[in-house]
């Protein structure tokens, strides 16, 4: 028997939150596009892959993981991969973030030239 495709309101509910972890991505480009910033979580960031996300806050990424993210024997760095588990346990949160509780925004106040997200 073949699978039931997802209904219309599964798809919509998948595609927002989605969007909603997309956003957070966008928006930490933003503030690092904003101040020049190229550190070491900004190396991360454009290397992960989204591949899913729930509403329930939770979400898949593909990462390959290459020399940046390694020490000196070839290895993924510790720091690395505390930092990999960070930005994908913040950006996952996307779908359960509420307006006004929890924003990216907040933790870079001091920045008005940026477009409200």
């Amino acid at each position: 028997m073949p699978p039931t495709p997802p209904t219309a309101s599964v798809t919509a509910t998948t595609e927002k939150a989605l969007n909603a972890v997309r956003a957070i991505f966008d928006r930490f480009f933003q503030l690092a596009k904003a101040r020049d910033y190229q550190g070491f979580d900004a190396t991360l960031m454009s290397k992960l892959e989204l591949e899913s996300a729930h509403p329930a806050g939770r979400s898949v990424f593909r990462l390959k993981i290459g020399e940046e993210l390694g020490n000196m024997n070839g290895v993924l760095h510790g720091g690395a991969t505390a930092l990999i588990f960070d930005m994908c346990t913040t950006t996952a949160l996307g779908p359960v973030a509420k307006k006004g509780e929890w924003e990216y925004s907040t933790l870079f106040p001091s920045s008005p030239q940026l477009p409200p997200h």
